[in-house]
């Protein structure tokens, strides 16, 4: 069995968005889907570091679950289900993604926060710096529709950014759906070298050179001059799942925003996935062993 995929429900807000979205992912790559709710409770938790670190909890997590079932059964899939007592939910999402082996993990962007927006210290937010793997970001309220059938990535000719559209492809793929490879890039007030057009060829070229090879799902490449983040924010109103890499620099097999995906998961209109630099269980494997059992 592939590592599973793991949505966190808030048993306070019951948002079940990111089970939806959790659901149809688990489901397209044919692996367990896990619901995790964080809850307090003073026998799981030491009452003196629950008291200094602590934060609003509820008291039990079953209203979570029932929730996720629903939304889970919508789209054909059933859900196994952990209840995980801690000071914090991010601390307890974390804990089991890393016990579980998770290699996805769905949360919603409100958690903690205004809706539509990921808060500066929301639980997704914190998530997004430092989770054991691959983050996607829900909005507030999401719900699959027509499914997936337009994937994107934010493509940026580094590791990161070559590993971003494989797992794009490979989630693609699985989906039926066709990927749209977006670049966009600005010219530096240091750059003296190449002009506008020149830059515009490379980016093509160097998205092509990335894409090329990959087979099982139509590929379009489209190229922008213009601010990145409000490139991808416009296209997340036309596709239904952005994926992205994470920062280029940090701890290994650990999530890190970086400057635009920052400005991204704060305010897609669709799921944004966001990948972690080397972690042991990306998503492109998750997919394609998927495929290939098909």
């Amino acid at each position: 069995m592939s590592a599973p995929v793991l949505a966190a429900v808030d048993p306070v807000a019951l948002d079940a968005a990111p089970a939806r979205f959790a659901a149809l992912a688990a489901g397209h790559a044919g692996t367990t889907l896990v619901v995790v709710a964080v809850y307090g409770d003073d026998e799981g938790i030491d009452p003196l570091p629950a008291g200094q670190l602590g934060e609003g909890l509820a008291r039990d997590a079953t209203p979570a679950f029932a929730v996720a079932a629903q939304a889970a059964g919508e789209v054909g899939v059933s859900a196994e289900t952990l209840a995980v007592a801690a000071t914090s939910p991010p601390r307890g999402i974390e804990l089991a993604a890393a016990q579980l082996g998770a290699a996805l993990l769905v949360v919603g962007s409100s958690a903690g926060g205004k809706p539509d927006r990921v808060a500066r210290g929301s639980t997704a937010a914190r998530l997004l710096c430092g989770a054991p793997c691959g983050v996607a970001v829900v909005p507030t309220g999401w719900e699959p529709g027509h499914g997936l059938t337009t994937v994107a990535t934010g493509f940026v000719d580094t590791l990161e950014g070559r590993a971003a559209l494989r797992s794009a492809h490979a989630l693609a793929a699985r989906a039926g759906a066709r990927l749209r490879v977006l670049a966009a890039l600005q010219r530096q007030p240091w750059m003296n070298g190449p002009t506008e057009d020149e830059l515009r060829a490379r980016a093509e070229n160097a998205a092509e050179a990335a894409a090329s090879g990959l087979l099982g799902a139509p590929v379009d490449i489209d190229v922008e001059m213009g601010n990145p983040a409000a490139y991808l924010l416009d296209a997340s109103a036309e596709v239904d799942l952005l994926v992205c890499g994470g920062r280029g620099y940090g701890a290994a097999e650990t999530v890190f925003q970086g400057g635009v995906t920052r400005e991204v998961t704060a305010a897609a209109r669709c799921p944004v996935i966001v990948l972690p630099r080397g972690v042991t269980a990306p998503i492109e494997p998750l997919f394609a062993q998927a495929a290939s059992a098909a």
